[in-house]
């Protein structure tokens, strides 16, 4: 009897672990998506204190709070519950406890240049984020990236899902 509860309670542990270590997140696709109250294009879209819409920037990651089953994604946007279209976002799962939320206190690193490039490490010579066919992958002007730190002249911010350096000659922090 106590073996065949060792088990369980051993296997019940094991699920837990397992639950914890397949964290997601949705990351943007697009530039200036918008977050709606509900999953739908007709739902309201989420609009700041001026009553101007908010738009997400792509490579913005947010947390993943569940699925519609069609066309939404659930997600956490500043402690409120919101959706976002799959058309300009993909789910990602964190195998590397990566997982950052956004909330009234995050700091964003400001893109204030064209053609910045993203780079593996904090140096000229480090290698650029690229895409499949070998194109740098540039943020457009005025992209927020969620602040991760800082190495010298270079700051560390999240795009699509990874870390990435960026110089502080070309984006400002917010």
């Amino acid at each position: 009897m106590k073996t065949k509860l060792s088990r369980l309670i051993m296997l019940a542990l094991m699920a837990l672990v397992s639950i914890g270590a397949s964290a997601q997140y949705v990351v943007c696709t697009g530039n200036n998506v918008r977050l709606r109250y509900g999953p739908s294009t007709n739902a309201q879209m989420l609009k700041n204190s001026k009553g101007q819409p908010v738009y997400i920037q792509k490579g913005q990651s947010l947390n993943y709070l569940g699925n519609d089953g069609r066309d939404f994604y659930n997600v956490e946007y500043n402690g409120k519950s919101l959706f976002i279209s799959k058309d300009f976002s993909r789910l990602v799962n964190n195998d590397d406890n990566r997982r950052y939320t956004v909330d009234k206190n995050t700091r964003y690193v400001v893109v204030n240049g064209n053609n910045v490039r993203l780079r593996y490490g904090p140096s000229t010579n480090a290698n650029i984020y690229r895409d499949k066919r070998g194109a740098p992958i540039f943020p457009t002007k005025g992209c927020m990236l969620i602040y991760a730190g800082q190495t010298g002249d270079w700051y560390k911010a999240y795009y699509d899902g990874r870390i990435f350096y960026i110089s502080k000659k070309h984006c400002y922090l917010k």
